[in-house]
């Protein structure tokens, strides 16, 4: 909040993984006996600190290079593939590209920590791909959700649903043409280019979606 869009700007959002977890507070109840065992975490913790001072004591800089298995390769082009489709004008990511640029470096290095903390190793196996892409992915969409969307998006997007309340005030009338807004709508969305960005901010919220009806594109209050 203090730098403002220069998190976004530098990259260094677009490098990291944002979390926004709903609260849980007022429905945390135990019932029961709680019991936490932790042991097997803290002996791969114990474990790796004791390598960690061998290699300092011996003054040994050597690195493990970590790579992946045939088919976690494999894998790994298939979702660089996927990601890099949605980056085109339409796709899941053409509004937040920086962000979609480093998915896949994000998934390999997720996937090289888990791998390294469960078994070590030098071959990363599918099954810790996997689990690093539900994790980043899982952020990914988080970060769509907070970042995606500038300043001047979110104005035209209450313009533009405040214009269609006011067209659409019957329970049988939620529709209106995507031409009319661009020919009688607020001055700033007869834009082609403003005016989809700002339906596409409203789709996200879950206040309108699109339907067509042949060549006719309509947007309809939810």
């Amino acid at each position: 909040e203090r730098k403002g869009e220069l998190g976004k700007a530098s990259g260094f959002f677009a490098r990291s993984l944002i979390f926004y977890p709903e609260s849980t507070q007022g429905t945390r109840f135990i019932e029961g006996k709680v019991q936490v065992d932790l042991s097997r975490y803290e002996k791969r913790i114990e474990e790796l600190l004791e390598e960690n001072v061998k290699k300092f004591d011996a003054r040994d800089a050597s690195k493990l290079v970590v790579g992946f298995s045939v088919e976690a390769s494999e894998e790994l082009i298939w979702i660089h593939n996927k990601i890099e489709k949605e980056m085109r004008v339409g796709g899941g990511y053409e509004r937040a590209r920086d962000h979609a640029s480093k998915l896949v470096e994000n998934i390999s290095r997720v996937a090289a920590l888990l791998h390294f903390f469960e078994s070590g190793g030098a071959e990363i196996s599918l099954s810790e791909l996997s689990s690093a892409e539900k994790i980043v992915m899982g952020c990914s969409v988080m970060y769509k959700r907070l970042f995606s969307f500038s300043p001047q998006v979110v104005t035209d997007a209450e313009a533009l649903i405040s214009w269609l309340q006011s067209r659409c005030d019957s329970p049988l009338f939620r529709r209106t043409k995507r031409n009319d807004v661009l020919q009688r709508g607020p001055a700033a969305l007869r834009r082609a280019t403003r005016l989809n960005r700002a339906v596409d901010y409203l789709v996200e919220k879950g206040l309108v979606k699109e339907v067509a009806y042949g060549r006719v594109a309509e947007i309809e209050l939810i």
